[in-house]
């Protein structure tokens, strides 16, 4: 083979190496490009903006870091997890590395409170200054101040997937199926001793209940009256002030202070009627009475006198039902063994008949 063969193969081999060569460091490069920016490169499209000038950018290894666009640069390093601006405050919660919770400022993007030091196992949104978190080895809510100072220590049990937020000065806990508000200095605008709790209406008052009854609290969380009652319900659809109130199966319409308004109210009427034909195909006859109506008071009945609505019995019934023209069964509770006893048509309960032995 001539010497200009001989080179000639001698170029094409170095030259097939540096191809090959090349394509493997293509190769290796565009892996490693690959790998890097799967696990570090941006992923805008889950980008959060805290404010207008901050926004939490979203890294594709599943981590956030806090950048403000006024100064250009990042304010915080890599963090799990970071939430929405609140409604009512500007610091939202973090997640740093090690599960535990923090504060940063949304409106600078600047921690407030490190959640290294902090180390809040759960934390919730500011609002109105104050914040309900779970402190370290612990598993009760408190509340902080914007300084991480407690003003609230273990005031009550968390439960899961429940939202602890102050609002109109007062945020809402529960411990043994009871209610209470506490109020932003740590004290308690009404004690956690309360069945159901509703929130204010645009009058600002509360309805409460307890093993009392209903109460009814004005907007600086004064009880308004002195007893409690069977029921409370504020009057939809009338002019602003004005509620029902239920005791002892009777029920009125009053203004807030008491004034009464309407002093008897009922929740609907019913006739009475009575077999006069049985027949045998089912298509029994029956005849409405002429004078008699049951009226609803919430769930209890009583008989009122269709032509002058004259009470006949109070609302302590559960149904009735005519034995005849002149009998009437009255069910006296809700249980299914409708255990009732016999009236006449004025309302007195016949009494037992006694059984002579022959």
């Amino acid at each position: 083979m001539s010497t200009t063969i001989k080179s000639i193969f001698n170029v094409i081999w170095k030259v097939a190496v540096g191809i090959i060569g090349l394509y493997i460091l293509l190769w290796m490069g565009v892996r490693v490009y690959g790998y890097f920016d799967r696990r570090y490169a941006r992923a805008y499209w889950c980008d959060k903006e805290l404010s207008e000038a901050v926004t939490a950018r979203y890294f594709k290894n599943g981590r956030y870091k806090v950048f403000n666009e006024l100064t250009g640069q990042y304010t915080t390093g890599k963090i799990r997890w970071i939430s929405n601006r609140p409604y009512r405050d500007s610091l939202t919660v973090y997640c740093d590395e090690n599960h535990n919770r923090g504060y940063i400022n949304c409106n600078t993007g600047e921690i407030v409170i490190p959640a290294s030091e902090a180390q809040y196992e759960r934390a919730w949104h500011f609002s109105e200054g104050r914040a309900v978190v779970v402190l370290p080895h612990t598993d009760r809510l408190s509340v902080i101040d914007a300084g991480g100072n407690v003003v609230a220590r273990n005031v009550a049990p968390y439960w899961k997937s429940q939202d602890y937020v102050f609002e109109d000065g007062v945020c809402e806990f529960e411990e043994d199926g009871c209610y209470g508000l506490l109020k932003k200095d740590g004290t308690w605008a009404l004690e956690m001793k309360y069945d159901v709790l509703q929130t204010r209406n645009t009058e600002g008052y509360r309805l409460a209940k307890d093993e009392e009854g209903w109460w009814l609290f004005d907007s600086d969380f004064n009880q308004v009256f002195a007893e409690p009652y069977d029921d409370i319900d504020y009057a939809i659809g009338r002019e602003h002030g004005t509620l029902f109130l239920t005791k002892g199966h009777h029920k009125m319409l009053t203004e807030y202070d008491g004034t009464v308004v309407e002093p008897f109210v009922i929740d609907g009427t019913y006739p009475l009627k009575y077999l006069v034909k049985y027949n045998s195909d089912g298509a029994d006859e029956y005849m409405l009475d002429p004078d008699l109506v049951v009226y609803r008071v919430d769930s209890w009945e009583g008989l009122m006198n269709k032509h002058t609505g004259r009470l006949i019995t109070p609302a302590d019934y559960t149904d009735f039902t005519m034995i005849s023209k002149e009998l009437i069964r009255a069910e006296l509770s809700f249980n299914y063994n409708d255990e009732a006893v016999v009236m006449d048509r004025n309302g007195k309960v016949i009494s037992p008949f006694r059984f002579r032995k022959e």
